[in-house]
């Protein structure tokens, strides 16, 4: 979130929309996991940025994204909202000033 606000707001989208990650910490101890960031605008000057986390727990996963690819897809959106979701989620709006 920190790295979203550091980016020019006009250019938040297309930089950050659908875009995929990991976190070190986790690949470092071998946790398969994958997060997304999904954004919406909620009018021109409020984007709602949105990063989920999902992960393998022994044999299972944790979160929407079954398959821990970064895509929801078909079966995987269990809550039918359009997006991934998972229990270690954050969102929030950006305002532009």
């Amino acid at each position: 979130m920190d790295q979203i606000r550091n980016v020019p707001f006009n250019d938040i989208v297309s930089v950050y929309n659908g875009q995929n990650f990991t976190i070190d910490g986790l690949t470092n101890r071998g946790v398969d996991h994958m997060g997304t960031i999904s954004i919406m605008v909620m009018d021109p000057d409020v984007l709602r940025v949105k990063i989920a986390v999902c992960w393998k727990q022994r044999t299972r996963v944790i979160g929407e994204d079954q398959n821990l690819n970064g895509v929801l897809e078909g079966p995987e959106d269990i809550n039918g909202n359009g997006e991934i979701d998972s229990p270690c989620m954050m969102a929030g709006a950006v305002i532009f000033h």
